[in-house]
């Protein structure tokens, strides 16, 4: 009976773990989805060589804990490296929309939901009921619109201090998001929040991707990708970290006071 043995090497990225079998030496891919079947970060997950060969058995294990809009992020830097620029131009203004919409939920369901007091409230319930109004309400949003979601949610965040609040809030979202003023984000008085909120409204990656995506098919050059990407990996990761916006369940970890605006 062959011993199971210890992945030698891993690489996780966003949609796939990559393994040396350290029995054959092969190069192995695993899916998230299709072959491991979940998206929970993997401490120690039991796989086979895809080498018919070989057929070992082994661990992987080291994977990423990052959110997944960082995942995407360090992702368009292995396709950047790799000279996959369009590749990489996507994989960044979708860690943007993805960003954009973990920040909703964080802000409009998770953390009005901890600073509610109101312990009468199934909590389960109510944040299911309000998440998928909040599906509903955003779900044919593409860039531009959650841009300015998130803009407008960042300059409201401190009127979403109750369940009661939050959930008028997702009731009135409209259809169609207005744009969010330059001078609005300039007044902000936190000087740090107006100067991140500042690079979100002048990030030009939403029109690269679409020159690259459409009919055009544009290839983009090693310069345009490299400060596109820079700039989303700047922006996104210093958001991340100013308005504490971790991992699926990064909220739970604050008490009340943490989670106020």
């Amino acid at each position: 009976m062959t011993q199971d043995i210890r992945a030698a090497d891993i690489k996780p990225t966003y949609e796939n773990i990559s393994a040396i079998c350290p029995s054959c030496k092969q190069h192995n891919v695993y899916n998230r989805a299709s072959d491991i079947g979940h998206f929970r970060a993997i401490s120690n997950y039991r796989v086979i060589c895809l080498n018919g060969e070989c057929g070992a058995f082994f661990y992987v294990v080291g994977d990423l804990i990052n959110p997944g809009h960082e995942m995407l992020l360090l992702d368009s830097w292995s396709f950047f490296r790799e000279k996959r620029y369009i590749q990489a131009v996507l994989s960044a203004a979708t860690a943007y929309e993805f960003f954009f919409a973990h920040f909703l939920r964080v802000e409009l369901l998770f953390r009005p939901n901890l600073r509610d007091i109101d312990f009468s409230v199934d909590e389960i319930q109510w944040l299911n009921d309000h998440a998928q109004l909040l599906i509903k309400k955003t779900q044919r949003h593409a860039f531009e619109d959650m841009r300015r979601l998130f803009l407008r949610v960042a300059l409201d965040r401190h009127k979403l201090t109750s369940r009661a609040a939050a959930a008028g809030y997702i009731a009135g979202l409209p259809k169609k998001p207005g744009a969010v003023l330059r001078r609005e984000v300039e007044s902000i008085a936190n000087l740090n929040r107006s100067k991140l909120l500042l690079r979100v409204v002048e990030a030009e990656i939403a029109q690269l991707r679409n020159k690259v995506v459409h009919k055009d098919a544009l290839r983009p050059t090693r310069e345009n990708t490299e400060q596109a990407i820079t700039n989303a990996y700047e922006t996104i990761f210093a958001l991340g970290t100013h308005f504490k916006i971790g991992d699926t369940d990064y909220h739970l970890n604050e008490s009340r006071e943490d989670a106020a605006p």
